[in-house]
């Protein structure tokens, strides 16, 4: 029987279009075919716009498949079996792989990278006192000036509504290099405040978090963290009075934030012209909703690189709105009314090892 070849262009449009458990089976057809499925120009031809979700108890899930039409998307269940620990936070991602918080219910905590495509994972130590019952800690997933020294930051901040404990050193945070594979300790880095989210949000060399200012009434400022210099300073934001629903994100690589409309079917969109300048934020869009059963404050659950945003309405539905073009749709045949779903990230496929992270 005379072989049979197939075009790589053909073989390219087959290939993108298959799941990718099949495809990681694939891999094995022929030195070429493990080549073509490994590029990453592969991968990226083949991505869909995918959001990561941790829902509780023990779930991580993709919503990807992301609609531009009335197609419902594809929700998938990445951990299978789940790993162990009931509740999920993820921190961030690089590369393709997800660095994820787990913590059980007595607060004991591990972290993992996690590659969802692949399904690889690689547990990190973490340092003694962060594996203790402490609820309040704050995370950030970042590197300085060049992309081949990734840091994880733990800080030993205080969160909004949790329970203060004097005995912690609240200045302090604990660094480990994935390049070292080593901790570090340092001290008086980090403001002693009172965070509103445990993970910080990354852009260009800086961790953003929010934090809560009692003087003059409840407000939201920022903390900034140097993370080559490990140098941290506070700022303004605009409009700002404290609300839960607000959020803080990357909009076409600028810093932003997202304040909901009090007793309103919308929010605003205010981003920073200039990174680090507080004087530059500028109102972008402002987002109305007209839907009858929506009333109240929206809850933000992912930016996406093109500047379209996911958000859930007191109903737990999905809507996707793009405030560039002042529209917006529910998400049809995915909504959890029983379940509250925590803030997501976008996704990028790769098959990048969890222990190579650091290899652009």
């Amino acid at each position: 029987m005379a072989d049979i070849h197939i075009p790589d262009l053909l073989l390219h449009n087959i290939l993108t279009r298959l799941p990718a458990k099949s495809l990681l089976r694939f891999r094995c057809v022929s030195t070429h075919w493990n080549h073509l499925i490994s590029d990453p120009y592969f991968l990226k031809s083949r991505s869909r716009p995918m959001i990561l979700l941790p829902k509780p108890p023990d779930q991580l899930y993709a919503l990807n498949k992301l609609p531009v039409d009335d197609d419902a998307p594809l929700v998938v269940n990445l951990l299978d079996p789940p790993l162990e620990y009931h509740r999920f936070t993820i921190v961030g991602t690089f590369n393709g792989i997800v660095l994820l918080v787990l913590t059980n219910f007595s607060f004991v905590k591990k972290m993992v990278l996690y590659n969802p495509f692949t399904s690889v994972s690689k547990i990190l130590p973490i340092p003694p006192w962060a594996r203790r019952q402490h609820s309040d800690d704050i995370y950030g997933f970042g590197y300085g000036a060049t992309p081949d020294d990734l840091k994880i930051i733990i800080g030993r901040g205080k969160l909004y509504s949790s329970d203060y404990d004097s005995n912690r050193n609240w200045n302090n945070c604990d660094v480990y290099s994935l390049k070292t594979g080593s901790w570090s300790t340092l001290e008086n880095i980090l403001p002693s405040l009172t965070y509103k989210d445990d993970v910080g949000v990354f852009l260009n060399g800086f961790l953003y978090w929010v934090y809560i200012s009692f003087v003059g009434g409840v407000k939201e400022n920022l903390v900034a963290l140097d993370v080559e210099e490990m140098v941290a300073s506070t700022m303004h934001m605009p409009n700002q009075y404290f609300h839960l629903s607000s959020a803080l994100g990357i909009l076409h690589g600028r810093l932003c934030t997202i304040k909901d409309i009090v007793l309103g079917n919308g929010f605003d969109v205010w981003v920073m012209k200039e990174q680090g300048v507080e004087n530059s934020w500028s109102k972008e869009f402002s987002v109305r909703l007209a839907f009858e059963d929506v009333y109240g404050l929206l809850q933000t659950v992912c930016i996406l690189e093109d500047g379209r945003i996911v958000v859930i309405d007191r109903l737990q539905r999905f809507i996707i709105c793009d405030p560039s073009k002042g529209t917006y749709k529910r998400i049809k045949g995915f909504t959890s009314p029983e379940i509250i779903f925590k803030k997501g990230v976008q996704y990028i496929e790769s098959l990048v090892s969890p222990s190579d992270i650091w290899v652009v």
